[in-house]
């Protein structure tokens, strides 16, 4: 993935997935994807307005219920936001919790989310 600026960062990779060659059903591309925004743009990703958890807690949910090692990876990517100001945190917290709701979560992601939960 090429460079983008903090601010683009979240829509640059929003768009990929839309590109015919990214495949939701490949788990090495989720996850170059995923951890690679998560973990190699962290403006972007803790984005101000919370687009960037939003983007990787959408991807937690579609892969939950068909790979659910890959989602409980890519949940490890929030731990971060045990340190971050009032305003991040409390958008990484709302995206973390979205995922909790969802019915048929892997135990493995309900723990992951819910210690980051407990400890923010």
């Amino acid at each position: 993935m090429a460079y983008a600026a903090p601010e683009t960062a979240p829509e640059l990779t929003e768009a990929l997935t839309a590109h015919p060659a990214f495949d939701i059903g490949n788990p090495n591309k989720v996850y170059a994807l995923m951890s690679g925004f998560a973990a190699g743009n962290t403006s972007g990703f803790k984005a101000f307005d919370g687009s960037g958890y939003k983007i990787v807690a959408d991807a937690i949910i579609k892969r939950n219920l068909f790979n659910p090692q890959l989602a409980a990876r890519l949940s490890t990517s929030f731990r971060s936001c045990r340190v971050l100001d009032e305003t991040r945190r409390t958008a990484a917290e709302m995206h973390m919790r979205r995922v909790l709701a969802e019915p048929e979560l892997s135990r493995d992601v309900f723990e992951i989310m819910s210690r980051i939960l407990q400890s923010a």
